[in-house]
């Protein structure tokens, strides 16, 4: 079987990716049609690569986002962009809407 991405032991097939692309580039288009730009968490997963696919293929910038950072320069990255939504895995939701975010999930869940 051909892998289109994997890291450690996870994997995700092109069949995969597509399907998984296509969700998360039409939650975009129904949660923040009018966004220029989209937050990724860069947290190491096989997401995150999905996350920029699915952005790039919604016609959107995307702005990588540590929430490792101090809290006051995290602020400010999100305060000078103007970021109103963020791309998330479970283990990025919360940290997420603590700084202000929407959050889209990553299979049709709701903002």
């Amino acid at each position: 079987m051909k892998y289109a991405l994997f890291l450690g032991e996870e994997t995700i097939t092109y069949q995969e990716a597509y399907i998984r692309i296509e969700q998360i580039s039409n939650n975009i288009q129904y949660y923040a049609r009018e966004e220029s730009f989209i937050g990724v968490p860069t947290t190491r997963c096989i997401e995150e690569i999905l996350f920029v696919m699915a952005i790039l293929k919604s016609g959107k910038a995307y702005l990588p986002i540590d929430f490792k950072y101090p809290k006051k320069r995290l602020t400010s990255i999100i305060n000078n962009s103007g970021l109103s939504f963020c791309l998330t895995t479970q283990a990025d939701e919360e940290l997420a809407r603590n700084e202000g975010l929407t959050t889209i999930g990553i299979s049709g869940d709701n903002p």
